[in-house]
């Protein structure tokens, strides 16, 4: 997503920060995310390989589409509307070497929002997306896309810890 309306599906680098004037913001849909609900995140972070060099820090927001099984948009407006997490992490990657992966910050409180809904299911899609948190100047990082490379695009790590269920014991009325 580029500027006020551009609204791109078949780059093959994804773009966030600011440039010519514009906002850069992107998303990224994870399907089959088999976490189960309830579970406590104990790690979480994305793993991007960076599409270009880049040696200005961009100021970058990571929040989720809060939903229990997101889809992708397919409009800028559809973009626009998507509900977000409440919680977010800031991303602020100093300088990028083409080629290199790069890990992001924690975003360990945003999966878990997602992961706590009531109708989270595991095997769900999860959207991330990463918006412009301040970065002015011409300064934005580009990485790997889907469409590009599915071995190199963004990746999703996260671990987790089930939820436990107590086990109670089971007792016989007595008469």
């Amino acid at each position: 997503i580029f500027g006020a309306s551009d609204f791109y599906t078949d780059w093959s680098e994804i773009y966030s920060g600011y440039y010519s004037g514009y906002n850069e913001e992107a998303f990224m849909r994870f399907t089959g995310v088999t976490i189960p609900q309830g579970s406590t995140i104990t790690a979480a972070y994305l793993t991007v390989q960076a599409y270009a060099a880049s040696t200005n820090t961009t100021l970058l927001k990571i929040r989720a589409n809060d939903v229990d099984n997101a889809t992708a948009p397919t409009t800028y407006d559809g973009f626009l509307a998507l509900a977000l997490t409440t919680a977010g992490a800031d991303y602020d990657p100093g300088s990028w070497t083409a080629n290199t992966d790069y890990n992001s910050s924690s975003i360990v409180s945003v999966i878990q929002e997602i992961v706590d809904r009531a109708g989270w299911v595991s095997g769900n899609a999860l959207t991330i997306i990463v918006k412009n948190d301040g970065t002015t100047g011409d300064t934005d990082r580009a990485w790997m896309d889907y469409s590009l490379s599915t071995t190199l695009c963004a990746r999703l790590h996260i671990e987790y810890t089930e939820a436990t269920t107590p086990v109670g014991d089971t007792v016989q009325p007595v008469w």
